[in-house]
């Protein structure tokens, strides 16, 4: 068990190594995609899990379990 447990640590270790020095330095790929995200970010906030909303009003144009993943 102790082998095991240091594989995923030691995994964990490298996963962080390769992918944390280039967190935040790429933009969005397509310009929808901060519409996307703060779309997203209102559902969350306002508790609305079904519904997807952007400043206030409905925004059906997409399927809301692209939102929940994005949660």
């Amino acid at each position: 068990m102790a082998v095991r447990v240091r594989f995923l640590l030691l995994l964990i270790l490298l996963a962080s190594a390769v992918m944390l020095p280039w967190l935040g330095r790429t933009r969005f790929w397509d310009q929808d995609e901060g519409f996307f995200a703060s779309t997203a970010a209102e559902m969350y906030a306002r508790g609305d899990w079904i519904v997807p909303t952007f400043n206030g009003r409905m925004f059906g144009h997409k399927p809301p379990w692209m939102y929940w993943m994005m949660m």
